[in-house]
């Protein structure tokens, strides 16, 4: 695991159906329209959930970016249903919800509908000046538990749009790799 992997490109055509979970205000939905426009935009507190669907280097990613806030965590469940790849925003520079937002993921990785679903976890807001080191993410999140699934982290800013073609190339690559390992074909 790590936020500094080799850039990778990856095509082939398939269609993946993404989640794309985390506490609210971690950036999911301007991550969502960074990489639908490739451009910032203001966004607001998703209440309940966006759907998008994606070109990104080939492939057709239908992503379901789940509103974070706690009120409607409860309702993910209907959302995770075939999903095949996990992307979990957590925003760097928030501390005090570091331990909530281990929990909520934690969660996540034990639901029976997502048991072997790879995982990129986003440190995102690497745009701010005071954020957590890696290590700090990888031990707070748990993330060194995690096994059984192909997990890693990346460093992103959704306002920039640095490190989002690396994330979404990992998730991608996961997803492909997870298919082709199970024999399930997509698209």
């Amino acid at each position: 695991m790590g936020c500094n992997q080799s850039d990778t490109s990856y095509t082939g055509g398939r269609s993946i159906r993404l989640i794309m979970a985390g506490l609210d205000d971690a950036g999911k939905t301007t991550i969502l329209y960074q990489l639908l426009h490739r451009n910032f935009f203001t966004t607001t507190k998703t209440l309940g959930f966006n759907v998008e669907t994606i070109e990104h280097q080939g492939d057709e990613l239908t992503v379901w970016d789940m509103g974070g806030h706690k009120s409607i965590r409860g309702l993910w469940k209907h959302y995770i249903f075939q999903a095949q790849g996990m992307v979990f925003v957590v925003d760097s520079s928030d501390r005090d919800r570091l331990s909530e937002a281990r929990d909520v993921l934690q969660a996540l990785l034990r639901h029976k509908e997502l048991e072997h679903v790879p995982v990129v976890v986003l440190a995102n807001k690497r745009d701010k000046s005071d954020v957590m080191t890696e290590r700090a993410l990888l031990e707070g999140l748990g993330l060194y538990n995690v096994t059984g699934r192909l997990c890693t982290i990346q460093c992103t800013s959704a306002v920039t749009g640095d490190g989002l073609t690396k994330a979404f190339d990992n998730i991608v690559k996961f997803c492909k790799r997870s298919l082709e390992h199970s024999g399930t074909k997509s698209g």
